[in-house]
C-alpha cells in the first residue's frame, strides 16, 4: 500500500468536497452564527446531539461555544451537549429505548426559543430525528449537520449544513472543520464588538433630557466611559434648571428640536445616527390631558412616530427605548393585582391612552420594519427634580413653604387614597439602561419596586412627609380643583420578568425617596426659584 499516495488522495478528495460546498458553507455559517447569537442574546440555550463520531463532535462543539467564544464581559453561550451525561443516556436506553436518549433530556430542559442542533452522518439517526420532531412542535430553532444524501434530517430542520460525500470519515472531518469555522467566526465578531465598545464612543440620544427622568439618566450615563450624549430640547420652551450642571460638559451636546416636527426630527437622526435612543420626551402630567387630549396625542404618539420613521428612513437601527407608564392599565380590580405584562389595559385618562398608542406603534415598527424597539412600562418613580405639579413633589413643595413661613400650615391635595409602588429615580434610570442593554426588542417589560416596603397610598406618603417636617400642626385639605375626573385606585406591578432577565433590583429605600424630595424642595424654596 502506497501510504503517501493514500494520504494525498484523501486530502485531495477532502479539498474537492470543500470546494463543492464553499459558497453554501459561507452562506450557512453566517446564518447559523446569527441564529446562535440571537439565542445567546435572549438567554436561550443551545442543545447539541449526535451518535458515535457525531456525538464527539457535539461535545466538542458545546465546549467550543461555551468557552471558546468568550471575549471580555460579553454574554456567554449556554451550549449543552446531550451526549455527555453517560448515566442519563444509559438510564433512558436501558429503561425505555435508545431512540429516546435525546428527546427525553429535551423534555426536561428545552424551552421555546432554544436552539437544537442534530448531527448525523447519514441524516437518519432515529434518536436525533425523534428529538428534532419533538422540539419542532415546541417552538425550538432546529439546525442539522448531515452527509451522504442528507437522509430525513435535512428536511426536518430550519437550516441544514450538508456535506455531499458518502465517506463517513470525510463527512465527520468537514463537520468538525465547520464547527471550528463557526466558532472562529463568532469569536472574531465578538472581538470586533469588544474593540468598538472599548475604543469607539457610543452615541446616545436622550429626548426629553431637560426633564426629570432625562436629566437623571444623563447623570447616570456620564459615569460610564466611551459615551457621547446628545439631548433634545425645545429652543424657546424648556426650563434648563435640571440640566444646568450639564450645560458646559463637553460630553453632552444639546440640540434644539421639537419631536412633533417630523422634518426637524429626521434632520437630527440623520446628523447624529445614534447607537441608542432613550425616548423620554413626553407630556407626562395626567391632569391637563382632559383639557388637551389632541396635544397629548401629538407629543406622545405622533412624536414617537416621527422618531421611528426617521430611523427607518435613515436606514439605521439603533436600540430605541419606549418608557411606558403604569397609568396605561387604568381601572384595575384588587383581584387583578399584581399587574403583569398580560394584564388587560383599561386606560381612564387621555394621557394613558396616548401612552398605550405610543407603546403599540413601537410594536408595529418592530413587527413591520424590524426596528429594535424596547418596550417598558414603569410604575411610579420619584425623587429630586420632579416638578411640583405631581403628587409627592407637590406635597413636599408645600411643606417646604410652610417650614419657611411662606404658606399657612395647610397642604392642599386632590384624591390621595390611590395606592402605588414607588421607585427612586436613580434606581429607575439604571433599570432603563439595563433594559436597553438586555431586553429583547418587541417584548414588554414592567419596571418598578414591587416590594411591600415600597407600596403606599398617597395619604400614607403625605403623612410620612409631615412626620419628617420640622413644622407642626399641618392640616390636610382637599381642593376640588385638584381632583381628577377619574382616578386609578391601585397600580402595583409584578416586575419579575424584567428582574430575572437583567438582575436589577431597587437599592434605595422608600424613606430616602421622601428625604431627597423634601430636601430638594426645601433648597428650592430657600433660593426662591419659583
Amino acid at each position: 500500500m502506497d501510504i503517501k499516495n493514500f494520504i494525498k488522495n484523501y486530502l485531495e478528495e477532502t479539498k474537492i468536497t470543500l470546494n463543492l460546498i464553499e459558497e453554501d458553507l459561507s452562506n450557512k455559517a453566517e446564518k447559523i452564527a446569527d441564529l446562535l447569537e440571537e439565542a445567546r442574546n435572549k438567554k436561550n440555550r443551545i442543545f447539541i446531539m449526535g451518535n458515535g463520531g457525531s456525538g464527539s463532535t457535539a461535545s466538542h462543539f458545546a465546549e467550543d461555544l461555551s468557552k471558546g467564544t468568550i471575549v471580555g464581559d460579553s454574554l456567554r453561550y449556554k451550549a449543552i451537549s446531550l451526549t455527555d451525561s453517560i448515566s442519563t443516556i444509559l438510564a433512558w436506553a436501558n429503561d425505555s429505548n435508545y431512540d429516546d436518549i435525546f428527546v427525553e433530556q429535551l423534555k426536561n430542559l428545552m424551552e421555546p426559543g432554544d436552539v437544537v442542533i442534530g448531527i448525523s452522518g447519514r441524516g437518519n439517526s432515529k434518536n436525533v430525528l425523534k428529538a428534532i420532531e419533538y422540539v419542532n412542535s415546541k417552538g425550538a430553532v432546529t439546525i442539522g449537520f448531515t452527509g451522504y444524501d442528507g437522509g430525513k434530517l435535512k428536511n426536518c430542520v430550519k437550516i441544514n449544513m450538508h456535506v455531499p460525500s458518502f465517506n463517513m470519515q470525510r463527512v465527520e472531518d468537514v463537520h468538525m472543520l465547520f464547527i471550528h469555522l463557526l466558532t472562529s467566526l463568532i469569536l472574531e465578531k465578538e472581538k470586533s464588538k469588544n474593540y468598538i465598545k472599548n475604543n469607539m464612543k457610543e452615541k446616545i440620544l436622550i429626548t426629553g433630557i431637560t426633564g426629570f427622568a432625562g436629566s437623571h439618566l444623563a447623570d447616570y450615563l456620564l459615569e460610564k466611559e466611551n459615551i457621547e450624549i446628545y439631548g433634545l430640547k425645545r429652543w424657546n420652551l424648556e426650563k434648563l434648571r435640571d440640566v444646568r450642571h450639564l450645560l458646559d460638559n463637553p460630553r453632552v451636546t444639546f440640540l434644539d428640536c421639537d419631536i412633533t416636527d417630523p422634518i426637524g426630527v429626521r434632520n437630527i437622526i440623520e446628523r447624529i445616527k445614534p447607537d441608542k435612543i432613550f425616548h423620554l420626551a413626553a407630556e407626562s402630567f395626567v391632569s391637563p390631558s382632559w383639557l388637551h387630549p389632541n396635544h397629548y396625542m401629538d407629543v406622545n404618539f405622533k412624536g414617537t412616530v416621527n422618531l421611528l420613521d426617521a430611523i427607518r428612513q435613515t436606514g439605521i437601527n439603533p436600540r430605541f427605548l419606549i418608557p411606558g407608564s403604569g397609568e396605561e392599565y387604568g381601572e384595575i380590580s384588587e383581584s387583578e393585582l399584581p399587574i403583569n405584562e398580560e394584564t388587560i389595559l383599561r386606560p381612564v385618562n387621555p394621557y394613558a391612552v396616548s401612552k398605550v398608542a405610543q407603546d403599540l406603534i413601537g410594536f408595529v415598527y418592530f413587527k413591520s420594519y424590524g426596528l429594535n424597539v424596547i418596550r417598558t412600562r414603569a410604575f411610579n418613580h420619584e425623587g429630586p427634580r420632579r416638578d411640583y405639579v405631581f403628587g409627592i413633589p407637590w406635597y413636599a413643595y408645600q411643606i417646604a413653604r410652610i417650614e419657611a413661613g411662606k404658606q399657612e400650615p395647610i397642604v392642599k391635595v386632590g384624591h390621595i387614597d390611590d395606592k402605588r409602588n414607588f421607585t427612586h429615580i436613580r434606581d429607575l434610570v439604571e433599570a432603563y439602561w439595563l433594559a436597553m442593554e438586555n431586553c429583547n426588542p418587541g417584548e414588554l417589560y414592567l419596571i418598578g419596586s414591587d416590594e411591600q416596603a415600597h407600596i403606599y397610598s398617597f395619604r400614607e406618603v403625605l403623612n410620612k412627609l409631615i412626620e419628617m417636617s420640622g413644622a407642626r400642626d399641618i392640616k390636610i385639605e382637599q381642593d376640588p380643583e385638584l381632583v381628577r375626573p377619574t382616578v386609578v385606585p391601585r397600580l402595583i406591578g409584578d416586575t419579575s420578568k424584567f428582574r430575572k432577565l437583567t438582575g436589577w433590583e431597587p437599592k434605595i429605600p422608600f424613606e430616602k425617596i421622601l428625604e431627597d424630595t423634601l430636601e430638594y424642595w426645601r433648597d428650592f424654596v430657600k433660593k426662591g426659584l419659583y
